[in-house]
């Protein structure tokens, strides 16, 4: 086979000629030489239709099986093959097992839907754009089952403890007392400073929907300020 060329040899083994290709003939360099010639000359596949491919089937079909053996992980053999894509392993059809549950790979998703989205993440008006669906639409969701279903946990990936929860997410999970106590004493203590008078004289659902905690009182308080007070200043 050594004067032929590794088309030459495909087509052999394409129309029957051999069974197989010849032992350690499929390194790297020829196994990246063949996939582009199939997808990118032969099929005219796009970026797009490369990332939403089965390539278990479609090598299997193309007779190129032995190609992914070459690789470790599936996002290993696209990058090396089609360096100019710049593909992802989320944007991949099948998100290699135990890839989510590597924070530091839920963070750099993140971030990558950030700059995607033309999100800021140090903007807090922009932050509470991202949402589940938004997540959904670009990694299933494996990527909030394995931040214990938390978009909060999620995030906080990047801020590190710098905001609270209902300061960066637009639906909040369930108002625990717990959470409705820290809430109140962040609002009151921490942001606004204010004595037991100044709280008698100009607490008001304003101030609630000024700090992003309206939810709060409506869903777990009744719409009552009161309740919210007695609960975090019996």
């Amino acid at each position: 086979y050594d004067e032929l060329s590794v088309y030459e040899v495909y087509d052999a083994l394409r129309e029957g000629e051999i069974k197989c290709f010849p032992n350690g003939y499929l390194d790297e360099d020829v196994s990246k030489e063949l996939l582009r010639y199939v997808m990118l000359e032969e099929d005219n596949l796009t970026r797009s239709q490369i990332c939403s491919i089965n390539f278990l089937e479609y090598t299997k079909r193309k007779k190129l099986r032995t190609v992914l053996k070459r690789f470790s992980t599936l996002h290993e053999l696209v990058s090396f093959c089609f360096p100019e894509f710049r593909i992802k392993p989320w944007e991949l059809k099948k998100v290699e097992d135990g890839f989510w549950q590597d924070k530091n790979n839920r963070l750099k998703a993140l971030l990558w839907l950030a700059n995607k989205e033309q999100i800021d993440l140090n903007d807090l008006s922009q932050i509470k754009r991202i949402n589940a669906q938004l997540l959904h639409k670009y990694f299933g969701s494996r990527i909030l089952k394995y931040s214990n279903n938390s978009l909060f946990e999620l995030l906080d990936l990047y801020y590190n403890g710098k905001y609270k929860e209902w300061e960066i997410v637009n639906k909040m999970g369930t108002w625990t007392d717990k959470k409705i106590i820290e809430a109140m004493h962040w609002m009151i203590d921490e942001k606004l400073k204010w004595t037991s008078e100044d709280v008698c004289n100009n607490i008001s659902i304003e101030v609630f929907k000024e700090f992003g905690l309206e939810s709060m009182l409506s869903h777990r308080c009744r719409h009552c300020i009161l309740i919210a007070l007695k609960l975090a200043y019996p």
